[in-house]
């Protein structure tokens, strides 16, 4: 009875180191969660109804530069573009100047890293729906 009370006694001390026990893995902190916040920032593209616009944009503290260009079959345009970025609500609002042409403004969001919807106005456009893709 003695040998039987020293074995279940050995094994409930076993038993307790193993879930008691210290595990140097918990006690390190977990490393934190980078979460890719959407920038303006980069290059854009979008096709509609034959017309294709791409876009290089800089954000530099919510002021947004950049080019692009707009293209119908085998007519393209040259594009300045100037605009803001609210980073707290991820709104853009862009103008576009082209030579000869009406200014074509966007006003949108960037729904996540890689995609920005909005419409355009101006130039022919009125509340179009585009979607931007980050290339």
């Amino acid at each position: 009875m003695r040998l039987f009370v020293m074995l279940a006694l050995g094994l409930a001390f076993a038993a307790s180191a193993a879930c008691g026990g210290s595990d140097a893995s918990s006690s390190q902190p977990t490393p934190p969660v980078v979460v890719e916040k959407p920038d303006p920032a980069g290059s854009w593209t979008s096709s509609s109804a034959g017309a294709t616009l791409t876009m290089v944009l800089a954000n530099a503290n919510g002021a947004v530069s950049g080019s692009g260009v707009y293209s119908v079959g085998v007519t393209s345009v040259a594009l300045t573009i100037t605009g803001a970025y609210s980073a707290s609500a991820t709104t853009v609002s862009l103008s576009m100047q082209a030579t000869g042409f009406q200014t074509l403004n966007f006003s949108g969001q960037l729904i996540n890293t890689k995609q920005m919807v909005g419409t355009l106005n101006g130039s022919g456009f009125t509340n179009t729906a585009w979607v931007f893709n980050k290339q």
